[in-house]
């Protein structure tokens, strides 16, 4: 049952399936850019990862999906969490202060100070985001992090009042947006060969698209299959200097190596084919495997020879 009352973020109401909240609505809420849309963040490896560890942790519905008018997808707060910090840092922060804080409502006494479920949250946000850091910056931003909690409310964490709990989430969601920042800087380049180069390679990745979609216009072909596309560095190029080149790629195309295919195709979120996909993938691989197999023997004869 959809739950009507609603969280807000900005002008956006975000609804809920029980436990689980829409992510169609945070879509819309960080402004609804295509490349943010929730297909495109259920189906990364990171994402899928964190639903397996999720669902064999806690044995719970983590992820739903509904149709129907007032359908959609609908993901646990945890979820929720890693879906802003994909979009962006200021997104992130603003989900930290206005949802998490709405999320988690509690009742105490003035002097009571964090439960367990608390502190864990504030531990495992500060831990979280640390991990996506260089390794040679992880220590000195976890001890900054909490050091700026002990500087504001003067203890441990751990004993930090209750009542102060979505106070100590905005002064972390404070310092992860500070470091988001200063990694995400782009870093000065004074080489100005490898500036000159890499102009190039861009230019010509730029002028190959270019090609494609004002042909694909001119006879009258679907631009819209021309909105993804894969680039590609030919480091071995016959004159030693890379190259690049672009092509288009269908929406529907997924990039998964051979190591990892059985296990996207088992996962329930994970690729989807048709039955008759399917079957033809079976076909195609007995067929590679019976050729491979005679091959194998042949060569085998022939040595034995």
């Amino acid at each position: 049952m959809i739950n009507s009352k609603a969280l807000t973020i900005g002008t956006t109401s975000v609804r809920q399936v029980g436990e689980l909240y829409s992510l169609n609505d945070l879509h819309h809420a960080s402004g609804g850019a295509d490349k943010h849309a929730p297909h495109q963040f259920t189906r990364l490896e990171q994402t899928l990862a964190l639903i397996a560890e999720i669902k064999s942790a806690d044995q719970r519905n983590c992820i739903e999906t509904r149709r129907g008018k007032r359908g959609g997808t609908y993901v646990c707060k945890e979820l929720v969490i890693a879906y802003a910090a994909w979009i962006s840092a200021a997104f992130h922060l603003k989900v930290i202060r206005v949802f998490l804080a709405a999320a988690t409502p509690f009742s105490v006494h003035a002097d009571q100070t964090l439960s367990q479920e608390q502190a864990d949250t504030l531990r495992n946000m500060l831990t979280g985001s640390v991990k996506k850091l260089p390794q040679a910056k992880q220590a000195g931003a976890m001890v900054k992090g909490w050091s700026k909690l002990k500087s504001h409310f003067k203890t441990d964490y751990r004993h930090i009042p209750a009542v102060e709990f979505h106070e100590a989430v905005n002064i972390l969601a404070r310092h992860i947006a500070e470091w988001e920042v200063v990694d995400d800087a782009p870093q000065p380049v004074t080489d100005n060969e490898k500036i000159k180069h890499a102009y190039a390679l861009a230019s010509e990745v730029a002028k190959q698209a270019a090609i494609t979609v004002f042909n694909a216009v001119v006879d009258d072909q679907d631009v819209h299959k021309h909105d993804r596309w894969m680039f590609h560095m030919d480091w071995h190029a016959r004159d030693g200097a890379p190259a690049a080149w672009a092509k288009p790629v269908e929406g529907s195309a997924m990039v998964v190596s051979m190591a990892d295919l059985p296990r996207r195709l088992l996962e329930p979120n994970g690729m989807l084919p048709t039955n008759k996909e399917l079957a033809d993938l079976a076909t195609a691989c007995n067929q590679r495997l019976a050729q491979r197999l005679q091959h194998e023997a042949s060569t085998a004869s022939r040595l034995a020879a």
